[in-house]
């Protein structure tokens, strides 16, 4: 995969992933030097989370709603859980 040397694209002022030379985001990608393993799992399964439930979602509305529909409804789904993570599961550590 090649990547661009220079990033400076209007998308990459909002924040998202970098792009390959054929335009395709690059979902996973952190630079070499902050590249973590652990927080590169827990990025792949909420990624694989939020496809889940966009899924099961596409099973019961099919073509009804919109492509950003799906995609904000799994958004507050995967962001709600992360909440539940982060409160339930970590406060037991405090």
């Amino acid at each position: 995969m090649l990547l661009y040397r220079n990033n400076d694209t209007e998308d990459s002022t909002f924040g998202y992933p970098p792009k390959d030379i054929n335009g395709e985001y690059i979902f996973g990608f952190t630079p070499a030097k902050g590249r973590i393993l652990f927080t590169d799992m827990f990025y792949i399964i909420f990624l694989r989370e939020h496809n889940r439930k966009c899924d099961q979602l596409w099973e019961i509305h099919g073509d009804y709603w919109s492509d950003e529909l799906y995609f904000q409804e799994c958004r507050k789904w995967v962001i709600g859980l992360l909440q539940h993570v982060s409160f339930y599961e970590y406060r037991k550590f405090c």
